[in-house]
């Protein structure tokens, strides 16, 4: 268990060396580090799921008006 948590650890501060713009006036403790990304990815996970529901509800708008123009 302590290893996995060591490695977790490590991976949030390489991507914070890596990518620091994706951890924005975060602190540097790794807890709020992750909470950040978990945060960060429900939001995206929230955003893809509308931009999917727009993207049904414009499919079948398209669809209703083909049939409409075929009639």
């Amino acid at each position: 268990m302590k290893r996995l948590l060591q490695t977790v650890k490590d991976k949030i501060n390489r991507l914070a060396t890596e990518r620091p713009e994706l951890f924005t006036n975060i602190g540097e403790e790794t807890s709020e580090r992750f909470d950040h990304l978990i945060a960060t990815v429900e939001h995206q996970a929230t955003q893809i799921e509308m931009l999917q529901s727009e993207h049904n509800e414009t499919q079948e708008q398209l669809q209703n008006e083909i049939q409409e123009l075929q009639r």
